[in-house]
Parts: structure tokens; C-alpha cells; sequence
């Protein structure tokens, strides 16, 4: 059984995970259409993507 107390922390804690489970299929899935715009017609979708990076 669960306390009063733990309920809402495991609420929470579940909130989190799923956004951070959601934020992380995101950048697979970019990845992966890069992939194949690079394998299948030569380009290269992540050049100049994180040139801000450098400044």
C-alpha cells in the first residue's frame, strides 16, 4: 500500500520520465531521418546544424 506521501512522488517522478522518454525519441528520430537522407541521396542534413555550437 501506498502512503499519502508517495503517491504524488511517484506522479511526479512517472511525469518526468515519460518527458525525458519523449524529448530522447525526438532526437532518434532525427537522427535516423539523417541517416537515411544521407544513405539514400548523399545528403547531409546535420552539416552547419550545430555550428552555433563553436561560437
Amino acid at each position: 500500500m501506498l502512503s499519502a506521501i508517495e503517491t504524488p512522488m511517484k506522479i511526479i517522478l512517472n511525469n518526468m520520465l515519460v518527458n525525458w522518454l519523449r524529448r530522447n525519441t525526438e532526437g532518434w528520430a532525427n537522427f535516423l531521418d539523417c541517416l537515411k537522407a544521407w544513405l539514400e541521396y548523399g545528403i547531409n542534413l546535420r552539416k552547419g546544424a550545430f555550428d552555433y555550437m563553436r561560437k
